[in-house]
C-alpha cells in the first residue's frame, strides 16, 4: 500500500524540523513564530484524529451488531467508510487517486468512478491508520472489497436488472431467487440487493447455460454476450474460485467483528487489483 503521502503526514513530519530551528536559532522572534505554527500543527492533527477515530469506532460498532442482514450491515459500513471521504481534501484525493492510477496503470480509465474513489479513500484510511497506530485494519480492507462489487453492479447487474423489468422471465430455479426479488423490487422503483457471492455465483453457472434454456441465467447469458464480454474469461473456474476466496477473505471477514492487520491489508490491496483486472480484462 505504498503511494501518496497525506499532507498531514507531511505537516507532523515538519514539527520535527521546526523544533530543531528553535533548537537551533538564538532568534526570539523567530523562535515565537516557529513555536505558534507548531501549536497550529499540532492543533490541526489532534482534531483529524478525534474525527478519524469518531468514525472508526462507528465503523466497528456497526461491525459488532447482532442481529443485522448482510444488505443492512454492508450498507451500514459503506455509510460509516463514506464519511472518511468526506474528509478528505481536495489535495488528499488527488493525491490519492493518482497513487491508484499509478498501480492500475491500463484499466484506471476503464473503472467506474465510485470505484476510483473507494480505491483512493482505502488508500488514505491506511495511511490515516499507520499515523494513528490503530491495529485493526478492516475498514481499509472493507473499503476495497466494495470495489469489486461495485463493479459487477456497475458494469452488469444494473443494467440487466432493468431490462428483465422489462420482460417475462419464466423460471422455476430456486437458485435465482436473489434477481428474482431483485428484478420485483426494480419494477416498483426500489433498491435491490444482490450479494458478492451471489453475484459471482450467477456468473459461475454460465457455461453450463444451454443455448436454448429459458430462465435468468439463459438471460444473463445473452445478456453478457449482446454487451461483448468474453464469457469463458468472466466465467474461468480458476477466477470465480480466487473471486469466492477474496470474499470470504476479505470483504465478509471485515465486515464482522474480526482484527485484520496492515499485512491482511496489503495482502488484500494486491488480491483486488488481481480479481479487478481480470475482470476489467473479461469485456472484449
Amino acid at each position: 500500500m505504498n503511494g501518496a503521502v497525506s499532507p498531514l503526514m507531511q505537516l507532523l513530519s515538519e514539527v520535527e524540523t521546526l523544533k530543531k530551528q528553535i533548537a537551533e536559532s538564538e532568534d526570539p522572534v523567530l523562535k515565537e513564530s516557529v513555536g505558534s505554527t507548531i501549536n497550529a500543527i499540532v492543533a490541526y492533527g489532534q482534531e483529524a484524529y478525534s474525527e478519524m477515530t469518531q468514525i472508526l469506532d462507528e465503523f466497528e460498532t456497526f461491525q459488532k451488531m447482532e442481529g443485522l442482514t448482510e444488505e443492512q450491515r454492508n450498507s451500514l459500513l459503506a455509510q460509516s467508510l463514506d464519511h472518511f471521504k468526506d474528509q478528505m481534501s481536495d489535495h488528499e484525493k488527488d493525491s490519492f487517486a493518482k497513487s491508484c492510477e499509478d498501480e492500475y496503470k491500463g484499466i484506471w480509465e476503464s473503472l467506474d468512478g465510485d470505484s476510483q474513489e473507494f480505491l483512493s479513500t482505502a488508500r488514505y484510511l491506511g495511511y490515516a491508520l499507520r499515523m494513528r497506530g490503530r491495529g485493526n485494519y478492516a475498514p481499509v480492507i472493507n473499503e476495497m472489497c466494495r470495489v469489486f462489487e461495485n463493479e459487477l453492479k456497475k458494469k452488469i447487474y444494473n443494467d440487466y436488472i432493468v431490462q428483465m423489468t422489462q420482460k417475462q422471465v419464466v423460471d422455476m430455479d430456486s437458485n435465482t431467487e436473489p434477481i428474482k426479488t431483485a428484478v420485483s423490487k426494480k419494477k416498483k422503483n426500489k433498491d435491490y440487493f444482490i450479494s458478492d457471492t451471489e453475484m459471482v455465483c450467477f456468473i459461475e453457472a454460465l457455461p453450463s447455460v444451454k443455448n436454448n434454456q429459458s430462465g435468468y441465467l439463459s438471460e444473463l447469458k445473452k445478456y453478457l454476450q449482446a454487451e461483448k464480454w468474453d464469457i469463458q474469461k468472466l466465467s474461468d473456474s480458476q477466477y470465480t474460485k480466487s473471486a469466492h476466496n477474496y470474499i470470504d477473505n476479505y470483504r465478509n471477514d471485515s465486515a464482522h467483528a474480526n482484527l485484520m492487520d496492515e499485512k491482511k491489508a496489503e495482502k488484500c490491496d494486491r488480491q483486488t487489483h488481481k480479481i479487478i483486472k481480470h475482470f476489467i480484462e473479461s469485456k472484449k
